[in-house]
């Protein structure tokens, strides 16, 4: 049953009653920013961070998963292809977990969780974690999967389990850190698509009021029993179109018609839609698929709509109705977008020579349902309550607000402000005012002031010069951009095939076991890999291991 004012979950309630309503309610919340985290290879990758380890603790991000009940991430190797640099790899997993440089690993038997259907080898650990007000938050020791086989090409990072029975949300409750099995979820807006990004934020136990405000809300049944979405997250969409810049509309769905979608927060994308869906948004957007790589992006976000830059002037937004009850408009700055990818030295790059559509299309119809995916959580925000078995989408404030947590607590049926859960909104720094009289005249302390620039600057040199030295091996973005240009100029990398490429499910596919081989590639395959930029188009870019075979087999 849906309804435009959430009933049963909880907000409601919060609207009404900001404050405690029960003498002994105990709500406890946190809240973790899903943001850009430095990695060892000094570059970004976003996500959730977790510090795993000692006495170094290493940086890994992670997608949040709403299938899993464990969390995967991805040992030393990354499986990533041997013509793919370390520095990449790293980048593209969101951090390799190196058990070898903990002392406080332990390694457990390497197993398939039944529910989960991956096999890993299982790893305990010291976990911490920073909330989104930088403080520390310690998870003790607690056990993950380091992934016998790689997932699917859809996501491509490390997963924190969310599912029902999450091992993680367990943990949390165990730890008084939070006090109900809930979770909230806001993507933001990704560094890798825009020069004015902003984080998103994981809420354990609660919900942010502030994101929210008091924005239309829509609150669904979990419907367990669907297999082509094992999030359980199912909605109905009963509206798209596209909104010129001018006011007007354009359907891409008939006003009656509806489509089930499954919400999958942990794919780089808005939208998953039948074929038929795509080509009337592209002809309604004038936007012309790129003739390489059968109109598909790179790896980082793979398989998005990769169109040519001057077909892509669309200046309206997307919206999008579930439930008959809640719209979401997705701005046109998140809509179309230079292709982001990964250079050899780690580093997310954009490629101005080709635009991503964060839509992607599928043509089997039997084995895929449409999915709303993590970037539409840049304009929505999804609210999880396994307690009660249901789930929220509502819009999200356009302007970013000092963050308040509203805590839920279970036990008590109740929900309330968390104790200190408020964090400040650091206000814009402005430049001091200098009266005239100070620049009359040299005191000794702007003398020494200018003799430690001077050091300063010397240093600053001496460290350009190292850096500059230390990177000699590592080809230049205009160069190595140069050679992609050449490569992408006339040169069709088996289109036909990437074009019968299937998505399954939306979450990841069934694990191969580790050192299982279905099919070989064919040679002109792994020449293509060394870049992810979507302007080379590679054949598979990248391919991993018994990802590469598993697509083989599927192709076939």
């Amino acid at each position: 049953m849906h309804s435009l004012f959430v009933s049963a979950l909880f907000f409601q309630t919060i609207f009404i009653f900001p404050t405690s309503y029960a003498a002994n309610c105990k709500p406890r919340a946190i809240s973790l920013p899903f943001k850009s985290n430095v990695l060892v290879n000094r570059a970004q990758a976003r996500g959730v961070s977790w510090q795993i380890g000692s006495p170094n603790a290493q940086t890994i991000a992670l997608f949040p998963s709403a299938s899993y009940n464990d969390t995967y991430l991805y040992g030393a190797t990354g499986l990533c292809a041997t013509n793919v640099t370390l520095e990449k790899c790293t980048t593209f997993r969101g951090g390799l977990f190196n058990g070898a440089q903990s002392e406080s690993d332990t390694v457990g038997a390497s197993i398939k969780h039944p529910y989960d259907d991956a096999t890993a080898s299982w790893t305990t650990d010291k976990v911490v974690l920073q909330d989104s007000a930088d403080k520390s938050i310690d998870l003790g020791s607690h056990e993950f999967g380091l992934r016998a086989g790689t997932s699917h090409e859809y996501v491509n990072k490390g997963e924190l389990g969310l599912g029902k029975n999450s091992t993680f949300l367990s943990a949390l409750s165990s730890g008084q850190k939070i006090a109900s099995s809930t979770y909230s979820f806001f993507w933001g807006t990704d560094a890798a698509i825009s020069d004015n990004p902003r984080n998103g934020s994981l809420t354990l136990g609660g919900y942010d009021q502030a994101l929210v405000g008091d924005a239309k809300n829509t609150t669904t049944k979990f419907t367990r029993n669907n297999w082509r979405c094992r999030e359980g997250m199912i909605v109905e969409l009963t509206g798209l179109a596209l909104q010129s810049e001018g006011g007007g509309t354009q359907n891409i769905m008939d006003e009656t018609e509806t489509m089930q979608a499954c919400v999958v927060p942990t794919l780089s994308s808005v939208l998953t839609l039948p074929t038929q869906y795509w080509n009337k948004t592209a002809d309604l957007m004038g936007a012309k698929l790129s003739p390489l790589n059968g109109g598909f992006s790179g790896a980082l976000f793979y398989h998005l709509a990769s169109v040519r830059p001057n077909t892509a002037t669309f200046n309206g937004n997307l919206s999008i109705t579930i439930n008959k009850a809640l719209t979401i408009t997705i701005p046109n700055k998140q809509l179309i977008f230079d292709e982001p990818y990964i250079a050899p030295n780690g580093l997310i790059m954009r490629n101005k020579d080709w635009k991503n559509i964060p839509i992607v299309r599928y043509t089997d119809l039997d084995q895929n349902m449409p999915r709303l995916g993590g970037m539409f959580l840049s304009s929505a925000y999804l609210m999880v309550n396994h307690d009660k078995d249901e789930f929220t989408i509502s819009g999200v404030q356009e302007t970013p607000a000092a963050q308040k947590l509203v805590g839920i607590d279970t036990t008590n049926s109740c929900i309330a402000n968390v104790e200190g859960g408020t964090t400040a909104v650091p206000e814009p720094s402005t430049p001091a005012s200098h009266s005239s009289s100070d620049s009359k005249a040299l005191s000794g302390g702007a003398i020494a002031g200018i003799v430690v620039g001077i050091l300063a600057l010397i240093a600053l040199i001496a460290g350009i010069a190292f850096l500059a030295w230390r990177r000699r091996k590592i080809p230049a973005n205009v160069q190595y951009k140069a050679e992609l240009a050449a490569s992408h100029d006339g040169v069709a990398l088996v289109e036909n095939d990437r074009a019968r490429v299937v998505e399954k499910y939306g979450y990841s596919v069934s694990e191969l076991y580790a050192g299982q081989r279905t099919g070989e590639l064919p040679g002109h395959a792994s020449e293509y890999v060394v870049e992810l930029d979507g302007r080379s188009k590679p054949a598979e870019a990248p391919v991993y291991g018994a990802e590469r075979d598993f697509l083989m087999t599927e192709r076939r």
